[in-house]
């Protein structure tokens, strides 16, 4: 069963004291006490009864991991013919470098374009390769814990159908019943394969999949490389053709299915992949992450998204995620992304206006995105969002006034705005004028999550820095971080210590985070804030005195 680190710090019994008062308590009840061990001290209790035993086995073997071959891998397999063992298995990650390696040089060598089926075992039939491959697709598929499976591949051999089997026998076998996560990582042609309903034996049947991860990578030397080029030529639509397996896929799991997240490391005309959906509902999917590639035609034709996200295909969807992915191929992206935000804002109105409202609460846009498409996707989601997350990119005051006004418009944020519970924002310079509009704007805000950059009394102060001192390790001073002026932070908190916000009436949490060379919390300006907000600063007082 999963074990969890306990908040008590309190004494523990040493083993041979847990071991006399093994006999007097039901197994039922060592189980419960095996949850409040911290993990590092179950691996010397595992001798006390069979809960600890089992404790330890689940922690040990609750993530297996098989990328390269190797004594280490081959004992994995072994000790994975144990039930016990077995059984404890909920996290499989695969990344099939252990095919390649047990493939001889000149077989890899016939794989250019990576679909030669003809490819056989022929270079190794005195040794022991067939055997081994069997004994580790006996093994993958006859994980009855497994939960989750993760597979990377891509810039690796296709192989014809030699891994294929193995790749899929998680999916198919006595763990594919309780899969309730799926992350592929992979090329088109390796996702069809990978994906497709081949056989009846071989059909893909995950009852419980509640959350699926398709990343789309390019592959080198196959044909999704050469049909990607005609893409970003515009002239292409190979690809649309070869999603036909992932949209049955989808399609065949769509009662079960939750979140769903689509990437690509390069444009796609995911049209037709859209259009195949919008027959079918998926009752049960709420949460929906989307990343788009920047070179034209990034997602292809945006009216085929925008027609799947309405709420006769969705009617269960709350949380869109979205975030551009940067592809840096030397031609100008930016008006064509800006034009493909504005088809898609544009299309998803016109079924808004033909009665289909919206059910997304929850909206995180993610760096990458112009400011004008900030707006106008914040505007046109605005009516029903309780959550927003705009995290990743740096706002000035005016985009930060701008973003407000769009999201108070009247006519669709001032009666939405109140239902506004959670704000994200950042990173941004903190000023008095900057939190004095929040406040005013968003005066029903819950939580506010703030990421800043530097802080300043007045919106019109320019940030101060000063390098700090060299501590002779031969750092350059290039390379040296940059710290504000320690004079002018103090007096921004001078400033804010005057301020009240009455209005917030409604704010439980408020967090404050810094980018020092990795993300810090800030307690002192949380400190800050909450004294600023009468409600929090009350309850802060009754806390104390308790």
């Amino acid at each position: 069963m999963p074990v969890t680190e306990s908040p008590s710090s309190s004494p523990r019994s040493p083993p041979n004291v847990l071991s006399a008062f093994r006999t007097q308590l039901p197994l039922e009840i060592w189980f419960l006490i095996v949850q409040f061990i911290p993990r590092h001290l179950l691996q010397n209790l595992m001798s006390v009864n069979r809960a600890f035993l089992y404790a330890v086995m689940a922690e040990r073997y609750k993530e297996v991991s098989f990328y390269q071959m190797g004594e280490q891998m081959m004992s994995m397999v072994q000790r994975l013919q144990v039930p016990l063992v077995r059984d404890c298995v909920r996290v499989l990650r695969l990344r099939p470098y252990f095919i390649q390696e047990l493939i001889p040089g000149p077989a890899l060598a016939g794989d250019a374009c990576g679909h030669d089926s003809s490819l056989s075992y022929s270079h190794t039939q005195t040794t022991e390769v067939p055997d081994v491959l069997s004994s580790i697709r006996r093994t993958l598929v006859s994980l009855p814990g497994l939960i989750e499976y993760h597979l990377v591949w891509f810039e690796l051999p296709f192989l014809g159908d030699i891994p294929i089997d193995i790749l899929r026998a998680p999916m198919i076998g006595s763990g594919g019943r309780h899969l309730r996560k799926v992350f592929l990582m992979a090329s088109l042609d390796k996702l069809d394969g990978l994906l497709c309903a081949g056989s009846s034996s071989l059909v893909l049947e995950l009852p419980q999949l509640e959350e699926l991860i398709i990343s789309v990578k390019r592959d080198g030397g196959s044909r999704a490389q050469n049909l990607c080029d005609t893409f970003t030529n515009g002239s292409g639509t190979g690809d649309s053709t070869r999603f036909s397996s992932l949209s049955s896929f989808l399609i065949h799991h769509r009662t079960s299915l939750r979140r769903f997240s689509f990437s690509s490391s390069h444009a796609l005309d995911c049209s037709l992949l859209f259009q195949s959906l919008w027959g079918y509902s998926f009752p049960l999917l709420n949460e929906l992450f989307l990343s788009i590639p920047t070179p034209t035609p990034h997602l292809g034709d945006p009216s085929s998204l925008a027609c799947w996200m309405t709420i006769r295909h969705l009617p269960s969807l709350k949380t869109l995620s979205l975030k551009p992915h940067f592809v840096d191929d030397g031609a100008a992206w930016e008006e064509s992304f800006q034009k493909w935000v504005k088809g898609f804002v544009r299309a998803r109105q016109s079924h808004l206006d033909a009665g289909n409202d919206s059910t997304i609460q929850s909206l995180k846009i993610s760096t990458g995105f112009h400011s004008a498409s900030i707006y106008r996707l914040v505007r046109h989601f605005s009516r029903g969002l309780t959550s927003l997350d705009l995290t990743g990119r740096h706002m000035t005051f005016l985009e930060v006034a701008n973003l407000l006004e769009s999201l108070t418009l009247e006519g669709h944020g001032s009666r939405r705005a109140a239902y506004l519970h959670t704000f994200c924002l950042g990173p941004v310079t903190l000023s008095p004028e900057l939190v004095d509009m929040l406040a005013e704007k968003l005066p029903h805000l819950r939580e506010l999550v703030l990421h800043i950059q530097n802080a300043v009394p007045s919106r019109n102060t320019t940030s101060v820095y000063s390098l700090p001192a060299h501590d002779g390790s031969g750092t350059s001073s290039r390379k040296m971080r940059r710290i504000q002026s320690p004079a002018q932070v103090k007096e921004f908190f001078e400033v804010m210590e005057r301020r009240t916000y009455p209005e917030w009436k409604e704010m439980k949490r408020v967090e404050v985070w810094k980018f020092n060379a990795k993300l810090q919390y800030q307690p002192k300006f949380v400190e800050l804030l909450e004294g600023c907000i009468p409600g929090l600063a009350k309850k802060k007082d009754e806390v104390v005195e308790a």
